[in-house]
């Protein structure tokens, strides 16, 4: 008796910073005579990706164009640069190519040998040409990042896709042969396994989870460390598989809130922000915390583990979020303390010990916080209406607020002695003559 078995084979090569280089992919078709092998063979397509800014594979030549980390279009040229990898011919390596392809072959059959798979080997060589004409195709992104159009050098419509909440493709409707293979997330989607590739971890559409463990799950306990936006898709993304992550429920709450359009909440300056950190190389880890867990204070900005920045914020804290104060209660901490992220993610400051933070700094990211959502700007003060500390900061100038920060300011005390406490940035300690003392400052500047 005589059969014919199909195996479908995927072998992903990374370099030292843990990054794909190399894809090979193809169906090995074994040939059985009474339940024993009597031949086999195995056609590999390959892809190489020397660059983020280029791919190519067995027939095409791919070159991506980026605005910041955001690919905008990808320029598909018909050639093939990899004609072979036995041999001498691999133009785009240098050194020394036959020992390259000796090396890459070696790593091949060893995955092959693992998988119990000694057959033959051939590479899919292609269509070797000169470079022929090019296809210039844009991308168009939803409110998550992910491509919803690709349209070609004129505007025209090429393909239109829809997702499912946990990028699942829901509609994918093409007017030519063209198909992204850069969708959900603007990562690209393996065709052979369905995985997507964030670069940090593989992500599977189908079981709506990361099929790694996420390296810094031990920050959030609670979560599953497979899980996926922390359960919540809709409102929050992570394009790299590592980037913002939420130690806590209250966190992805508070968050959720300020970037989801459809929030009553929804504030657009503060989602400008978050979606800042989620496209940073630095991974930022959001926690909510008791306002006794930070001595005192309504939030900071501080080195976490592994490289990555803890964000530490309370709610209903401190005496600026009073009627007096004006300022937020649910969010007035959270807005100053991603600002204050953003600001060290463009390398404005550094910190820990040494930090290199300013009153200014401190002045802009309180003008900020007056944005937040719940913000009021009058008090009843007796009988009269007055302004909050949260209006000083929206009309007062950076540097103004900031000497404050320095010297202090004295309250304006009526005659029956309940004074205007609307400014309340000082410190709790006054100085030798009884007069206030900036509440920053130890900062410099």
């Amino acid at each position: 008796m005589k059969g014919i078995c199909h195996i479908s084979f995927e072998d992903y090569l990374y370099d030292a910073d843990g990054e794909r280089v190399w894809k090979f992919t193809g169906t090995a078709t074994a040939t059985y005579s009474s339940g024993q092998i009597v031949s086999s063979s195995l056609e590999l397509d390959k892809t190489f990706y020397p660059t983020q800014h280029v791919t190519i594979d067995n027939n095409r030549l791919y070159k991506h164009y980026f605005i910041g980390g955001e690919r905008i279009c990808t320029e598909v040229t018909m050639w093939n640069a990899l004609p072979i990898l036995q041999g001498n011919h691999v133009g785009v390596i240098h050194g020394n190519a036959s020992q390259f392809v000796a090396g890459l072959g070696e790593q091949v059959r060893r995955a092959l040998d693992s998988v119990g798979y000694n057959g033959d080997i051939a590479y899919n060589q292609g269509n070797y040409s000169i470079p022929g004409s090019s296809q210039i195709y844009y991308y168009h992104y939803n409110h998550q990042g992910s491509v919803a159009l690709v349209t070609n050098m004129v505007g025209t419509l090429r393909q239109h896709l829809q997702y499912l909440p946990y990028g699942g493709i829901f509609v994918d409707h093409r007017t030519g042969s063209y198909s992204s293979t850069y969708t959900f997330s603007a990562k690209e989607k393996d065709s052979e396994s369905g995985y997507t590739y964030f670069g940090e971890r593989y992500y599977s559409d189908g079981i709506m989870q990361w099929l790694s463990v996420d390296p810094m799950s031990d920050k959030y306990p609670s979560m599953s460390p497979y899980m996926y936006c922390a359960g919540n898709p809709i409102m929050i993304c992570d394009p790299n598989g590592d980037t913002v992550k939420f130690v806590n429920s209250e966190a992805v709450r508070c968050v959720s809130n300020l970037i989801n359009k459809n929030s009553p909440d929804y504030n657009r300056a503060f989602a400008r922000k978050y979606h800042r950190l989620e496209r940073s190389k630095t991974v930022y880890n959001m926690e909510h915390v008791s306002g006794d867990a930070l001595e005192g204070h309504a939030g900071n900005v501080d080195n976490g583990e592994s490289g990555s920045i803890d964000i530490k914020f309370t709610t209903n804290f401190g005496t600026r979020t009073t009627s007096l104060g004006g300022f937020s209660p649910e969010y007035a901490a959270l807005f100053e303390e991603v600002y204050h992220a953003v600001d060290y993610d463009k390398g404005r400051f550094s910190l820990g010990v040494g930090s290199t933070i300013t009153r200014k700094d401190e002045a802009r990211a309180w003008k900020f916080a007056a944005k937040a959502p719940g913000t009021t700007l009058r008090f009843t003060n007796g009988y009269y209406k007055d302004y909050t500390i949260a209006h000083t900061f929206k009309t007062l100038s950076t540097s103004t607020i900031a000497n404050y920060f320095l010297t202090g300011k004295e309250p304006w005390v009526d005659s029956d002695g309940s004074g205007n406490m609307h400014y309340m940035i000082n410190s709790n300690t006054l100085d030798d003559n009884g007069k206030p003392l900036g509440l920053y400052r130890g900062l410099i500047r």
